[in-house]
């Protein structure tokens, strides 16, 4: 366990990032599956993590948590192209994770998704990166320019992914970085 961070990962914190990992696995399911993430799984995430860091905080804790969590559920909604259940699913993350290691998921969770957008973009084009790249300039200029479904429009279908898997995999690669890196000082 070198390089294991004492302040992220010990005795009872196993337990916010069990919830996470649980909560996101099984959100990542269900998107697959029905392309829906429940409130079943996001709301308990959410109150559980605000509840932890109430009971290990006190109200300043709590008040930084709620702080921290909604300010990264703020912008992954900001950044747009997500389903309301993807915002929850991350405010769950990040209330679970706490700061700093919310902060740093939402790095790892912004470029997990433009690997993502890129990838099925790709896929659309016969990974063809050329047309791709074109494809998706287009498809922001349009939204720049006010039209409700550009990639429909650009792309001829409309092209969707699943956010549930692309968020497991970014708190997935941000604990096991955490795991033997520790976290960034910010």
């Amino acid at each position: 366990m070198t390089g294991l961070s004492p302040l992220v990962f010990s005795g009872s914190s196993y337990l916010p990032f069990a919830a996470a990992l649980a909560g996101a696995g099984i959100s990542a399911y269900t998107d697959l599956k029905t392309g829906r993430i429940k409130n079943t799984v996001t709301f308990p995430m959410i109150a559980f993590g605000w509840g932890w860091s109430f009971a290990l905080g006190g109200w300043q804790g709590f008040g930084a948590n709620v702080l921290v969590s909604c300010a990264v559920g703020a912008v992954s909604t900001l950044a747009g192209k997500m389903g309301p259940g993807d915002v929850k699913l991350i405010l769950g993350i990040a209330a679970c994770l706490e700061s700093p290691l919310s902060l740093f998921f939402g790095a790892f969770l912004f470029m997990a998704l433009a690997v993502s957008a890129v990838f099925v973009r790709l896929k659309v084009h016969g990974f063809r990166l050329k047309a791709a790249l074109a494809a998706m300039r287009a498809e922001a200029l349009m939204e720049i320019g006010g039209v409700k479904d550009a990639g429909a429009a650009v792309h001829g279908e409309k092209v969707r992914h699943p956010g549930g898997p692309v968020i497991f995999a970014a708190l997935v690669l941000c604990l096991a970085w955490t795991w033997f890196k520790g976290v960034p000082s910010i």
